[in-house]
């Protein structure tokens, strides 16, 4: 889904866990009319907000793509992995594929490759 900070940040703690689990009500309903039976075979289930983006990863307002997702700065317009420094390495959403969970991900494999590309 997407959302933004807004919408979290004001929150107390008390509202803000309680949004987050109506939150979580509603979208296991969705799930549930996709998928019937999903909704009591759940045995865990977590929400992350923007909040929750921005408290762990420090990123401005809880986004979760690093960098502003524009043309002049994404794919490979990036930082790329290796720096100026041997073996010095850079791997996270604001790199080079950049875009998120995925794109740190793919980050971190494109690092390795040229880490294990070395020997």
């Amino acid at each position: 889904m997407v959302d933004s900070l807004a919408a979290w940040d004001k929150l107390d703690e008390k509202a803000y866990r309680a949004k987050k689990e109506e939150v979580a009500r509603i979208l296991l309903a969705r799930l549930d009319k996709v998928i019937p039976g999903i909704k009591d075979a759940v045995e865990y289930y977590e929400v992350g907000t923007p909040r929750t983006i921005r408290r762990y990863t420090h990123n401005t307002a809880g986004t979760p793509y690093g960098f502003a997702q524009t043309p002049k700065q994404a794919g490979f317009n990036r930082c790329k992995q290796q720096s100026p420094i041997d073996g010095l390495y850079f791997v996270s959403a604001w790199t080079m594929p950049g875009g998120g969970f995925s794109g740190a991900i793919i980050s971190g494999y494109f690092a390795a490759k040229e880490i294990l590309g070395r020997r």
